[in-house]
């Protein structure tokens, strides 16, 4: 006899996506909403945070889960389904915040609002002995929808960028046209632990992934 291999669900299975759509106005203040939809070991722990703490703290608890500037103000937040034990759990949040282009020369930068990655901090480490557990396999989504009020137009975006290691996946498209710009970003680790010889293709995915310069659309005024 031996031991049979358990069988690796897929990363979809544990899935975080964030929709985000932008609307930058002439005064450099943006309004945005965005859509939060979780599923597996995502799912479990949000709703676990959730579903034992006040509205009031459920406000603030989500405004720094999604890593909103220090200055927005939540106008809505929708939770669904939040009681019932369901396969996925479903967020919506409306907020606005002054001043949220800053200007570099002639060109305004916009920094498109995403969660820190969750394993930035192995970028700090020079090397590693043991693994890196990952808990399970797990997908990370992101789209970001720009409109630009008539002032402004899309100047440049950051250059799509595709990675592909034995750990997992990352790809980052952009679209624009010249008062609208859309970000798509998928990162997908396939196995639940990685190995200490795979911890430089880990730290591959993660340096993309974390790159301020993939996050960054530039603006100019009309």
């Amino acid at each position: 006899y031996q031991f049979a291999k358990s069988p690796t669900l897929s990363p979809d299975r544990n899935l975080k996506r964030v929709v985000t759509r932008i609307q930058v106005e002439n005064d450099l203040s943006v309004k945005a909403n965005q859509e939060i939809t979780v599923t597996g070991d995502f799912n479990t722990k949000l709703r676990s945070h959730l579903k034992y703490i006040s509205p009031d703290d459920r406000a603030k608890f989500l405004q720094e889960y999604m890593e909103l500037d220090d200055r927005a103000t939540l106008d809505n937040l929708e939770i669904s389904g939040l009681e019932t034990l369901g396969k996925e759990l479903k967020i919506s949040l409306t907020w606005h915040c002054a001043d949220y282009l800053f200007a570099i020369g002639r060109q305004f930068v916009l920094e498109l609002p995403i969660v820190k990655h969750p394993y930035a901090a192995l970028l700090s480490e020079e090397s590693r002995t043991h693994p890196v557990a990952l808990g399970k396999a797990l997908a990370l989504e992101d789209e970001i929808t720009v409109s630009l009020a008539d002032r402004f137009a899309v100047d440049s975006v950051p250059e799509n960028r595709e990675v592909s290691t034995g750990v997992g996946s990352i790809q980052i498209n952009y679209t624009r046209s010249k008062r609208k710009m859309v970000m798509k970003q998928t990162i997908r680790f396939q196995t639940p632990t990685v190995d200490r010889d795979e911890v430089n293709a880990l730290k591959e995915l993660v340096r993309v992934a974390t790159n301020k310069g993939t996050k960054r659309v530039m603006l100019i005024q009309q």
